[in-house]
């Protein structure tokens, strides 16, 4: 039996680390304002830190939503 790990994007592993141990990443949004970015995808950690001291008010985060998950782990079954 294959075993997978399945995470957020909370979690901060280096993308190399992540690739190198296949570990599937699913992003969390971020808010600033009304605009909404994937963790990573839509939005580097560069660009956020880039954009966070002129953020009034502060960035939000929030989960993905449980069909990213399903969607992900329908995937790695289908494997």
């Amino acid at each position: 039996m294959t075993i997978r790990v399945v995470t957020d994007s909370t979690n901060d592993l280096p993308e190399q680390v992540t690739a190198r141990l296949g570990i599937v990443v699913v992003p969390l949004y971020i808010n600033f304002g009304i605009e909404s970015f994937r963790d990573g995808v839509d939005l580097s950690r560069e660009a956020f830190y880039a954009r966070l001291p002129e953020s009034d008010p502060l960035p939000t985060t929030s989960m993905p939503g449980p069909e990213a998950f399903l969607q992900v782990y329908e995937g790695l079954a289908s494997e």
